[in-house]
């Protein structure tokens, strides 16, 4: 009878623990970032009557913090999108496509808020001037 009650006991504090655990997990929510990469520009010379927007492409991405170390990185998928979970803060994100012979794309700067994800479009420069 005591091996039982002690069983129950125990049982009682972990279910406990574990109830705190889910409430203190639930306030922060997901976050992160979200967007497409873009190549661009894809036509030499773009004029009204015939507009030349961005081209979606599949492109490697890293998430640096404010102390320039990658604390993340993914892959947009061949539309372009991507979403990476992150911890609220500020980040640079950027774009590349190695291999390609196109670059590096610009830097952006995002400030990530707890339970949000933000959206960001990423821009590789095509070289086409």
């Amino acid at each position: 009878m005591r091996r039982i009650l002690l069983l129950a006991i125990a049982a009682g504090l972990l279910v406990s623990a574990c109830a705190d655990a889910a409430i203190v997990g639930s306030s922060g929510g997901a976050a992160g970032i979200q967007g497409k990469v873009l190549l661009g520009p894809v036509c030499p010379v773009q004029r009204a009557e015939s507009p030349c927007p961005d081209r979606p492409i599949e492109a490697d991405i890293t998430v640096t913090g404010s102390n320039g170390k990658t604390v993340a990185t993914g892959h947009s998928s061949a539309d372009g999108a991507f979403r990476i979970s992150l911890k609220p803060g500020s980040y640079t994100v950027t774009a590349d496509r190695p291999g390609s012979g196109l670059g590096v794309g610009k830097p952006v700067s995002v400030d990530v808020p707890d339970g949000t994800y933000v959206h960001v479009n990423l821009l590789v420069d095509s070289g086409i001037r």
